[in-house]
């Protein structure tokens, strides 16, 4: 087929199909989701016998259904099962008791997360993964005064970020490091391949120095350290020349 008629097959070929979707009736949106279902039969969840993550609401004034919207997110993502409970703490009750009988018992959980109030001075997010437990604060997430939509969606977030925290969702892929399972025991530890993270989890240590406020450690050789000018004074010949060459270029 010379090039030409390729060309001018190629524009039929096209012309029929724009033809075809024009003459087929155009289906709505609800004619679309029945032709799907009739295909598929819709979805259908199962969920397998074991623990499930726990998110215990337990702010004074909570509300069930609440988060209706975030649990089936989390589910969707994760695919693992939660349950979420509008619970407020009970007289001398503290987060890290609910958290407790949350994990044990009869039917108990296999991550417990407790979102409460602690005030502006307490941590925001505390998170013990050894023992499959996390604390959210909302007093320091959304301070009193803070819009209800704004306010929700920080929750939101930081309860995202305990459930990863707390579930091994921060575990690396790397077999050789110290963070590439789930450690819930001081057999757990024994058994990793690696004593230490591996390289890219300690660059991430170092790219967050700043915003931690944390002094950097540089190494380099003592040229390259009299040439930056934050060497050391020498403390051998060998250093000695090296410092007056530099600085003499200086």
């Amino acid at each position: 087929m010379t090039a030409s008629r390729l060309i001018l097959f190629t524009g039929l070929f096209a012309a029929a199909v724009v033809a075809a979707q024009e003459a087929a009736p155009q289906r709505t949106p609800e004619e679309i989701q029945a032709a799907r279902m009739a295909r598929t039969g819709g979805l259908v969840t199962h969920r397998e016998s074991g623990g499930v993550i726990v998110i215990i609401d337990a702010r004074p004034g909570a509300k069930a259904g609440e988060w209706d919207a975030l649990k089936a997110d989390m589910e969707g993502f994760c695919m693992v099962a939660f349950e979420f409970s509008a619970r407020p703490l009970g007289r001398g009750e503290t987060p890290l008791k609910a958290a407790r009988a949350a994990l044990s018992g009869k039917g108990a959980a296999g991550i417990a997360i407790v979102l409460s109030d602690e005030g502006a001075d307490a941590p925001g997010m505390t998170v013990y993964p050894e023992d499959r437990m996390a604390f959210v604060n909302a007093s320091r997430a959304a301070p009193k005064g803070t819009a209800p939509d704004v306010a929700s969606r920080r929750i939101a977030t930081q309860l995202w970020r305990a459930v990863c925290f707390a579930a091994g969702g921060v575990n690396t892929r790397s077999p050789h490091c110290a963070l590439s399972s789930t450690v819930l025991s001081a057999g757990d530890i024994d058994a990793l391949s690696a004593r230490m993270p591996n390289p890219d989890a300690c660059a991430q240590v170092a790219a967050s120095a700043g915003k931690l406020g944390l002094g950097k450690v540089r190494t380099a050789t003592y040229r390259a350290a009299c040439m930056q000018g934050w060497a050391p004074a020498p403390t051998n010949d060998i250093q000695r020349a090296i410092w007056d060459e530099v600085k003499g270029k200086k």
